[in-house]
């Protein structure tokens, strides 16, 4: 797992956890809010330890683990602080839900719930090194409280070996504008 694949999970699973899912084009509905500017908060809680696999940390010179360990003690202190950031969602994104995902990553995505209000999904991924595999499983629960305004809960356990961490995730979404300005969608958040 890389250093910033850490992060990004420690971070509540960002902006793109907001509406995850799996292609949802061949489902009969999706989550009925508004394409546009959206602003976000999530807050996150974790316990564990981040599933580091030992030759990456050996692969580290004294000083790279040293700063690494310093930003993941940074990070987990600061975790249960809400974080808010703006994020761009378009109609496509919607259309065809978010995937999860990595190509390498072997993952099986089942919606349990997919309605307009309700957009439920348990995600089963194992990727990695095929000799010390990661494994990440967990739920996602997203409602549309209106077309403008969202709130959802993740529950993501991470672990590789005996080593596991849990981060639990509340987020919270309020539609903005139409327009997103300069706010581009991630590249990333359809693949």
């Amino acid at each position: 797992m890389s250093k910033m694949r850490i992060l990004a999970l420690c971070a509540g699973l960002g902006a793109g956890a907001a509406l995850v899912g799996q292609s949802l084009a061949d489902q009969a509905a999706t989550l009925a809010i508004k394409p546009g500017l959206w602003d976000m908060t999530t807050q996150s809680q974790s316990s564990g330890a981040p599933p580091i696999p030992p030759e990456a940390l050996a692969n580290m010179s004294p000083e790279q683990r040293q700063k690494f360990e310093a930003a993941m003690a940074a990070h987990m202190a600061n975790q249960n602080k809400p974080r808010v950031y703006k994020h761009c969602i378009t109609e496509d994104q919607l259309k065809r839900g978010i995937d999860m995902g990595k190509a390498e990553d072997k993952c099986k995505k089942t919606v349990t719930t997919n309605t307009g209000k309700v957009l439920a999904v348990h995600v089963d991924c194992t990727g990695g090194d095929p000799a010390n595999p990661e494994h990440t499983a967990g739920d996602f629960h997203f409602e549309a409280v209106d077309s403008t305004t969202v709130a959802g809960t993740t529950d993501m356990t991470i672990s590789r070996g005996a080593q596991s961490m849990n981060v639990k995730s509340d987020i919270h979404g309020k539609w903005l504008a139409a327009d997103c300005g300069d706010l581009a969608p991630k590249a990333d958040a359809t693949k």
